[in-house]
């Protein structure tokens, strides 16, 4: 169950990144006073603490079943020790940074679209592309992998061809 949960935050998680990039491009008004929003208040500040602790633990749960979970585990570990590090200090002092660094990133926002599309392509690309190695980690009746067959089946109703020997099998 838990691992399922931690597949479809990642999933969701690419996502966000990927919508993030478009409307940065399409939108950037709208990313601009959402990104400045970060911190305005106590209540967004630890929102914003609470869903970054809820990514990274998925993050970490989700890595081992990943084709390379390096990246993925670093990435999680980074959310949760910068998040502890931001629950120690105060809103306000969040929000002072958030106004002053927020403005200098909108500067290079094509740059910022073009990273945030990188970063969500390749959690969504090593969701499909899980590691073929965690075979006695999870077992077929697993929640996991169940939510993996799901994706698989969705990915190949959808037309997606790429799919490997292990993943076809999990998807019948």
């Amino acid at each position: 169950m838990l691992d399922a949960l931690a597949l479809i935050i990642v999933v969701v998680s690419g996502l966000y990144l990927v919508g993030l990039a478009v409307l940065a491009l399409a939108r950037p008004a709208l990313v601009s006073r959402f990104l400045l929003g970060f911190a305005g208040s106590a209540r967004l500040h630890y929102l914003e603490l609470l869903l970054r602790l809820i990514v990274g633990i998925a993050f970490l749960r989700r890595a081992p079943y990943l084709q390379v979970p390096e990246p993925f585990l670093l990435f999680g570990w980074l959310l949760i020790l910068t998040t502890l590090v931001m629950f120690a200090v105060p809103w306000r002092w969040h929000h002072r940074f958030t106004q002053k660094a927020v403005p200098r990133a909108l500067q290079h926002l094509r740059l910022f679209a073009i990273a945030c599309m990188l970063a969500g392509l390749a959690v969504l690309v090593a969701v499909v592309y899980p590691s073929p190695g965690r075979s006695g980690d999870s077992s077929l009746g697993s929640a996991a992998t169940r939510a993996d067959r799901a994706c698989f089946r969705c990915a190949a109703k959808l037309g997606y061809e790429g799919l490997s020997m292990r993943q076809n099998a999990l998807a019948r």
